[in-house]
């Protein structure tokens, strides 16, 4: 229904942006490790050196629950 544009999609330069800001104690955190490597090698019983983590904000009627999920 649209036209096309010669514009590509998402923020076009400029555009300011927006994100929502990370809550510092999340209700419930979810920690999602792999059992092996890439290699096939164990991983049990190694320290995460780093982790990518996103959160999900959950609004239900009448509060709200925020739970961080962590990944190796």
């Amino acid at each position: 229904m649209r036209r096309k544009s010669n514009r590509k999609s998402g923020g076009q330069p400029g555009h300011p942006g927006a994100t929502l800001m990370r809550f510092e104690n999340p209700d419930e955190i979810v920690d999602i490790f792999p059992e092996t490597c890439g290699r096939g090698e164990s991983l049990a019983g190694r320290p995460s050196e780093k982790y990518d983590s996103r959160q999900v904000i959950d609004i239900p009627v009448r509060m709200r629950k925020i739970t961080e999920i962590r990944a190796r």
